[in-house]
């Protein structure tokens, strides 16, 4: 049977240890605050500048990266100009010829697409370099590494896109309208980022629930080959079949 000594010893040692837990964690929490959004913030800034030079520190895949972004614009920027004169009657009634049509949803498609599949490659990113753990553990957890990686793939291709429409236009033959409601752009820009920022981070959730760490999350994977086959990205609307503008209508 344990004595009274015994008994006081073991509950004074509970609290000692229940008062080390609630010390050790009250530096985190006055950490947590004082640091506020602003610190969040800076963390997000360091996770960009983290991703930008390991780009900057080898040359040739910032190169190859902005290649791949700019792949995709320049293969339909020929298929368009080749088209052009048959498929300008398809999209008239949208103000411009099918080279603007493709060209310019195509850019912005980029743009989304680095949104999009953004949080998940972040995520595995981490997994793979051993680094989740540190990342979940850390003041700011997961998501200022998340949300930093995602501004610079962002803003990487938002730069890219927006050089190669320069180039469109000075050099390319692509024209587009005077009227342009240049706010509205904007503001339509941001509202698909976002959207797809918000489906990027669903799809990066199922990392684990789904166990997909070595593939593609089926959120991401569906919605990106949807956008291809029904939201009238390469031929107008019109012309797919009623089906088809169902589901891009859903």
């Amino acid at each position: 049977m344990e004595t009274s000594s015994e008994v006081g010893s073991t509950e004074n040692a509970a609290s000692i240890g229940s008062m080390g837990e609630v010390v050790a964690a009250t530096p985190m929490a006055e950490e947590r605050q004082a640091g506020g959004a602003l610190a969040f913030l800076r963390a997000c800034g360091a996770a960009m500048w983290l991703a930008y030079r390991n780009l900057r520190y080898y040359p040739s895949n910032l190169v190859l990266a902005g290649a791949q972004e700019l792949t995709a614009v320049g293969v339909w920027y020929f298929t368009a100009r080749f088209l052009d004169a048959g498929a300008s009657a398809s999209v008239a009634q949208y103000g411009g010829n099918y080279l603007a049509y493709v060209v310019v949803g195509v850019l912005l498609n980029q743009v989304c697409l680095a949104a999009l599949n953004g949080p998940f490659t972040t995520i595995s990113d981490a997994f793979w370099d051993k680094r989740l753990e540190t990342y979940r553990l850390s003041i700011h957890g997961i998501w200022a590494n998340l949300l930093g990686r995602l501004g610079w793939d962002v803003g990487f291709s938002l730069a890219l896109q927006g050089m190669a429409l320069v180039v469109a236009l000075l050099v390319g033959g692509l024209s587009l309208r005077a009227d342009i409601d240049v706010p509205l752009v904007f503001l339509v820009c941001l509202l698909l980022i976002a959207a797809n920022v918000g489906l990027g981070v669903a799809g990066g959730s199922l990392f684990f629930l789904l166990e997909v760490k070595s593939g593609q999350d089926p959120i991401t994977w569906a919605y990106r080959y949807l956008v291809l086959l029904v939201s009238g990205l390469y031929v107008p609307l019109t012309i797919l079949p009623g089906w088809v503008r169902a589901i891009g209508s859903a």
